[in-house]
């Protein structure tokens, strides 16, 4: 008992140590951009959201619906809808839906890596490039000469005035492109290092040819683009406004926690600040939704998952060790006597010894009756013997003379006055023994 004690002492307190060691062991990020409300890492949205959803004085929300479904929703004014996605590449039924948000007065602003918009015949525009940040790999060039940044210039002629921002030409890795003949396009925000990229959004990429860049930067109509430097773009729509944003590093986790991040973010929504934001979701890639568990917590973080792991061990070798049955000596435990047997024993003991022999053959032949009754259901008494005897002598396997003979010399040495010698008693006696054990057998 006591090994047992310090056992499960031991273990306590092993489990304390190794919690309390992985608990202070410093988180890995995860650099892959997902964008989601419920993603802590640094290209997540759940820091995002909480300070906008506190920051913003008309409103903020995140949702899962489709533009569409956003088309079809009342609303008593116009909103800004934040559209954040890795590639946005939106069907005719998306575009159909855009054109028509954007025509009632909503600002629709397009947060993507890479994207092709069209929502109607005369509007072409674009976004062409990725996010893709590797910190390892800047921390290896920075070994070797200082890390790269570059500078986007915000641009005079909105309601605030110009500012720089700082951001790492890492991140800096797309641009928007639209038509330099569409003079209805505002430049917000510019960088100075201008590049071409083309990355087919699909296998069976459909971009519309007048929204495709090339490698020497230019689109594939004969309208030039006035592109390589734009990083935020817009174009009214109606009583609409379309923005283009090839910053997605910027609404983000990291976005928000970096000074220029956040002092960028807060500049594009407030110039709709007297209007509503919704983000959607609903163009991100598809993910499994991941059910609130508190196993699930436990495995979410890595002190209390290695600190799962290790109790799911040691118990296994405790059930393999110590729950095991325990053997033992079964001991031999002597049948109980049975007194009736030595109750019957004393009482054929008193008959014999006082040679009440009559009595004793009317006792063995009221047993005999009993036994017959209640194994072939037939009454000695009322049927009589030579019924009786026919009956029986089917069962036993005995001639029927025998067995009337047998019955008829016990009923009559049981009768009173009737002298009864030892050896016929006893023969008497087994005679009618050996019927009932065959009739029991």
């Amino acid at each position: 008992m006591k090994l047992d004690r310090r056992f499960l002492i031991a273990i306590g307190v092993f489990l304390l140590l190794v919690l309390l060691l992985e608990w202070n062991v410093p988180s890995r990020f995860v650099w892959s951009p997902t964008y989601r409300h419920a993603d802590t890492q640094p290209f997540g949205c759940q820091v995002m959201d909480s300070l906008l959803g506190g920051s913003l004085p008309k409103g903020y929300r995140v949702c899962s619906l489709t533009l569409p479904q956003l088309n079809r929703q009342p609303s008593k004014q116009p909103q800004v809808i934040i559209v954040q996605a890795r590639r946005f590449m939106p069907t005719e039924t998306d575009g159909d839906a855009l054109n028509a948000l954007l025509r009632r007065g909503n600002r629709v602003v397009i947060v993507a890596e890479s994207a092709t918009i069209n929502p109607d015949s005369t509007i072409m525009c674009s976004i062409y490039g990725r996010l893709t940040f590797f910190p390892q790999v800047d921390m290896i060039t920075s070994n070797a000469e200082p890390v790269s940044y570059d500078t986007l210039e915000w641009q005079p002629g909105r309601s605030l005035p110009a500012r720089s921002y700082r951001v790492l030409a890492s991140m800096n890795q797309s641009r928007v492109a639209y038509p330099d003949s569409d003079k209805k396009w505002t430049t917000w925000l510019t960088t100075q290092e201008a590049f071409s990229y083309a990355e087919p959004v699909a296998e069976d990429d459909t971009v519309a040819a007048a929204d495709t860049i090339t490698e020497e930067g230019e689109m594939t109509t004969e309208e030039a683009v006035r592109s390589g430097t734009a990083i935020i773009a817009s174009r009214p729509v109606g009583r609409g406004e379309l923005v283009l944003c090839a910053a997605p590093w910027a609404f983000t986790n990291y976005g928000m926690m970096d000074d220029d991040g956040r002092a960028l973010v807060m500049r594009v929504l407030s110039e709709y600040r007297d209007m509503p934001v919704v983000r959607t979701e609903a163009y991100l890639p598809k993910t499994e939704a991941r059910q609130r568990t508190p196993l699930r917590y436990f495995l979410e973080q890595p002190p209390l998952r290695w600190a799962t792991y290790t109790a799911v061990l040691l118990l296994l070798l405790f059930f393999a060790f110590t729950a095991r049955r325990r053997q033992r000596v079964i001991p031999v435990v002597n049948a109980p006597d049975n007194p009736n047997l030595a109750f019957v024993r004393q009482i054929g003991s008193l008959y014999w010894q006082r040679h009440n022999h009559n009595d004793l053959l009317r006792k063995a032949l009221a047993l005999f009756a009993d036994d017959v009754r209640r194994h072939i259901g037939f009454d000695m008494d009322e049927d009589g013997i030579d019924e009786t005897a026919e009956r029986l002598s089917i069962y036993i396997g005995v001639p029927a003379e025998e067995v009337k003979r047998r019955i008829r010399t016990a009923t009559k040495l049981s009768a009173d006055g009737v002298k009864v010698s030892n050896k016929e008693l006893r023969s008497a006696i087994d005679g009618l023994d050996d019927m009932i054990r065959k009739l029991t057998t």
